[in-house]
């Protein structure tokens, strides 16, 4: 598979990777900047989340070049990773693992998102990174659509084939790699909007090639799923057998259509 955008693989550390099929909750793109539909206590909670998340995309996005920018990003990715782990924790403690609330919950914030680049995104960035935004948001919602196939109970119990385990393994490592570091510099512009904080010329092409590593997240989800849905067997069609009968019929099919010519 072609790799999009520039992201080391060891840039996420194993002990992040997830392990089960349930730990990729945490990388399909729930936002912890917006208020979702639950009490006004985890609302609360999740704004603490923020504060953190805030503290480590400002801290990349206030530098100058492109170069400085990409340095802060991957000393800072491991970090963002635990937040988003965390922040999906706490979802599924509030929801009591509930994935039809989770889902709606995920799709209600990235309808906002995708809003907030429409309404916002060409003013702040321009056209061309605005549309690279709005098609990541896009991507983000049919990579998630991949991933909640697998929560079907006959899906999530099965156990893989002895010599499939290790693909999976590395499926699911290179999902949580490429999905969070696109929503890493997804969340440098929607932060950048936020807070009203402009971005150098130089670091927007950098977040845009981060931005890009979704593709490879939707990719890898697709495999995923191939891998724990195979497709079905076609039927096997057993070949017709050819009676008298039939010779008859064929026949007498041939003797009309030469009365029909004449």
């Amino acid at each position: 598979m072609e790799i999009v955008g520039t992201l080391p693989q060891e840039s996420l550390a194993e002990g992040l990777w997830p392990r089960t099929i349930e730990e990729l909750l945490a990388f399909i793109g729930l936002s912890d900047k917006k208020e979702v539909d639950i009490s006004s206590r985890i609302n609360s909670l999740f704004g603490q989340i923020a504060n953190v998340t805030d503290s480590l995309i400002t801290a990349t996005i206030e530098k100058r070049t492109a170069a400085e920018f990409s340095a802060t990003a991957r000393a800072l990715f491991n970090d963002y990773v635990r937040v988003l782990r965390a922040k999906s924790d706490l979802l599924q403690v509030v929801l009591r693992n509930d994935l039809h609330a989770t889902e709606r919950i995920v799709n209600q914030t990235l309808c906002e998102l995708e809003a907030d680049f429409r309404d916002n995104g060409v003013q702040r960035f321009g056209t061309s990174a605005s549309e690279q935004a709005i098609f990541t948001v896009w991507t983000i919602r049919k990579t998630a659509a991949l991933i909640w196939k697998l929560f079907d109970p006959q899906v999530i119990n099965r156990k893989l084939p002895e010599d499939s385990v290790k693909k999976g393994e590395q499926f699911r490592s290179e999902f949580a790699l490429y999905s969070a570091w696109a929503q890493f510099h997804l969340e440098c512009l929607t932060t950048s909007m936020r807070l009203n904080k402009a971005l150098y010329p130089d670091v927007l092409p950098a977040v845009m090639d981060g931005l890009r590593s979704e593709v490879n997240a939707y990719a890898i989800a697709k495999q995923i799923v191939d891998l724990y849905l195979p497709p079905a067997p076609e039927p096997e069609l057993t070949p017709y057998a050819w009676d008298e009968e039939d010779d008859e019929l064929l026949a007498s099919s041939m003797q009309d259509m030469e009365l029909e010519e004449l």
